[in-house]
């Protein structure tokens, strides 16, 4: 039982392989052919941009494709305001209590 070991693609599998052998493309090639595939697919794209909120497709002078992304995104971004200005406020307390408290405490403590 002699096993045929001179090719380890055998049957149909090698019917797939091309007969000629493949082109090595230099570096340049492989540029040029990315560009033309650029080039291709901006050609099919329509000028547009994106929802804000929810990222469709939508026309380039829009921001936002509805009113509701609309009224959510004014809705976030006071929310954002408000947590910032909270923020701000309580470093800025704190940093005065770093900066006064021992002050602070022993003018309430009576002077100890």
């Amino acid at each position: 039982m002699d096993e045929d070991k001179t090719s380890p693609i055998a049957g149909e599998e090698a019917k797939k392989v091309p007969a000629e052998p493949y082109e090595l493309k230099t570096e340049e090639d492989k540029k040029e052919e990315v560009k033309q595939d650029v080039k291709k697919m901006t050609d099919k794209i329509v000028n547009h941009t994106h929802c804000q909120m929810c990222a469709k497709a939508i026309p380039a002078e829009d921001r936002f494709c509805s009113d509701a992304c609309k009224d959510n995104h004014q809705m976030m971004v006071k929310k954002r305001k408000k947590s910032t200005y909270m923020f701000l406020g309580i470093m800025v307390v704190l940093f005065l209590f770093m900066l006064f408290g021992t002050k602070i405490l022993s003018f309430l403590g009576g002077g100890q």
